[in-house]
């Protein structure tokens, strides 16, 4: 059952999967098929943060964006504040060159 007012930290997982997904081109029809949200509104309420999504949602919804399900995972306040201050002494091609490394790192497991 869909909530009237969003969960806060429901929101914030919802926030990122609607930026992953429209980043991706796809609609929300797509992504409900692709990880079996039983449709469109599910895929709507769940971005909004209307439902709180299980585990086994978050990894069907990771596995159709093709991200790991710590990627949907809304960061720590304080830890985004320290990389965002990191990231503006360093160089875009450093930041890149850096992004790259971590993603196969991550991916290694």
């Amino acid at each position: 059952m869909a909530r009237s007012t969003p969960e806060p930290t429901a929101a914030l997982v919802g926030a990122e999967i609607r930026r992953i997904r429209t980043g991706r081109g796809l609609t929300l029809q797509q992504l409900s098929d692709a990880a079996g949200l039983g449709g469109r509104g599910n895929a709507s309420n769940l971005e909004q943060g209307k439902i709180a999504p299980t585990v086994a949602t978050l990894a069907r919804v990771a596995a159709a964006l093709e991200v790991s399900m710590a990627r949907l995972m809304p960061p720590d306040p304080a830890e985004r504040a320290r990389l965002h201050a990191l990231v503006d002494r360093v160089l875009d091609e450093d930041v890149a060159l850096v992004a790259t490394w971590l993603e196969r790192f991550v991916a290694a497991g």
